[in-house]
């Protein structure tokens, strides 16, 4: 009986908490209903313009004639509660003033309770910009940034979100992202301007007796230059790493004729396994032949394409409010700034923006608006896929190519790393050169992330080759 009486209580309890009228938030959902510029508010406005909302953050954008000190905004929220634009009670139908960094809405419930929200409002083009939001909501993305170019001319640039998570400023086109594994694509670009200039054979011998790097041990004198490039040298970089050895020990260790014996070696040439190490000796070897530390080989290159902000990044978290953004992980346990990325610039270590990037793709595409500097040659060349004698067979020197369908008939380099996205794509068939960073990652098995930012960039890249 005491039993049955409990349980009674409880039910009693739940059913009156359950009864209450306190509003049930949900990120704030249900506090805030809608957030726009009508067009029949808003004079000359064409379209509607409707935020997307992701947890407190309300992205939009407006037409590119919009007056952003005039915009009357259309704010709906839950019966009861009073709006606040920047500490400014809302009215309805009356204008106010968007042109700051960013607009805070305050909604204040009948209990007091309080829900705030941060306005990002941009000029630029919805459909594109709405795609971009979608995506940035789905997996709680800081900041995005994008460069597309058509036919060599700038078509359509923009930056979204915030380089750093206290909400202090607004990521840019000017913002310095890691671009990751997307560094390789850069290193290939180095080698083959080495080739030209004739300081190196991609068929030299990369290590060993009378290697580019010089060392007694002939254990790895099978391993060319090209080898490296297309990632069949035969190196695995699990055994290395299992050795504790940084890219600059590994390569010092490399004289030494026991090191053959602790590593799993296959025969170069033969598969594809993907290598940081590999491009941490490429690194190694542009500083040889060129007598020049990498980043200074990297900036002299970049300047040839009349590039400056490509360059070696730092291992150290960069400075909130300054050019890098700060870098966040899926898993909040994985440290970004444990990485030496000044250590691998050939292989993970460049900082870049999207429109620089763009820049580059555009100076090795073989157009005619931009000058190339490499010659037709050394671009196929680098292009063409190694014809390995099993593994993976589509990737050239340092780019892939028909890999997924979303980027199907582009040369292009998808890359991640704790804390970074990065993505570049040449497509030959439509003229288009095109480049998107982000300073979030996902582990590697949570394959939707890559396919829907493949998918994201080759939906934007469709719109810019009908509109622009």
């Amino acid at each position: 009986m005491k039993r049955l009486f409990r349980l009674l209580l409880i039910i009693s309890v739940v059913s009156l908490a359950a009864c209450k009228k306190t509003p049930q938030v949900d990120n704030g959902a249900s506090v805030l209903q809608r957030f726009a510029f009508n067009c029949s508010d808003n004079n000359g406005f064409i379209r509607d313009a409707v935020a997307i909302q992701e947890n407190s953050h309300l992205f939009i954008t407006v037409q590119e004639d919009a007056d952003l000190t005039r915009l009357v905004p259309d704010i709906r929220v839950v019966d009861g509660a009073k709006v606040y634009i920047d500490n400014v009670l809302y009215e309805k139908g009356k204008e106010y003033d968007f042109s700051g960094n960013s607009q805070t809405i305050t909604v204040v419930l009948e209990n007091g309770n309080k829900k705030m929200f941060f306005v990002q409002l941009r000029k630029g083009d919805a459909d594109i910009d709405n795609l971009v939001y979608d995506y940035m909501r789905k997996y709680s993305v800081p900041a995005v940034s994008i460069s597309y170019a058509h036919h060599e001319h700038e078509a359509y640039t923009a930056a979204y979100g915030y380089p750093v998570w206290d909400y202090s400023w607004r990521c840019t086109p000017e913002t310095l992202f890691r671009i990751a594994g997307v560094s390789q694509s850069l290193c290939a670009i180095c080698i083959m301007t080495c080739k030209e200039n004739g300081l190196l054979s991609l068929d030299d011998t990369a290590i060993g007796p009378g290697g580019i790097l010089e060392c007694q041990n002939t254990s790895f004198d099978k391993i060319k230059v090209k080898h490296l490039l297309s990632h069949c040298s035969g190196l695995n970089d699990s055994d290395i790493r299992n050795n504790d050895f940084s890219v600059n020990a590994f390569v010092a260790a490399m004289g030494n004729n026991s090191l053959y014996d602790i590593l799993k070696f296959d025969n170069p040439g033969e598969s594809f396994l993907y290598s940081e190490y590999g491009y941490g000796i490429l690194q190694r070897i542009v500083e040889v032949v060129s007598h020049k530390p990498y980043a200074e080989y990297l900036d002299w290159v970049m300047a040839m394409a009349g590039i400056r902000s490509i360059q070696v990044g730092e291992n150290s978290k960069a400075e909130v409010g300054g050019k890098e953004c700060v870098y966040y992980a899926y898993d909040i346990d994985e440290n970004p700034y444990m990485i030496d990325v000044s250590d691998k610039g050939g292989a993970i270590g460049v900082i870049a923006t999207p429109r620089d990037l763009t820049r580059l793709l555009m100076s090795i595409d073989s157009g005619t608006a931009v000058p190339d500097i490499l010659s037709p040659e050394s671009v196929g060349e680098m292009f063409s896929p190694f014809p390995y004698l099993s593994g993976y067979p589509k990737y050239g020197y340092g780019w892939y190519s028909d890999r997924t369908a979303s980027l199907k008939n582009a040369y292009y380099n998808y890359a991640t790393m704790s804390g970074s996205t990065a993505l570049c794509a040449i497509f030959p068939e439509t003229g288009i050169c095109a480049s998107l960073t982000c300073n979030y990652s996902y582990p590697n098995n949570l394959l939707p992330f890559r396919e829907d930012t493949e998918h994201l960039f080759a939906a934007i890249a469709d719109i810019i080759n009908r509109q622009y």
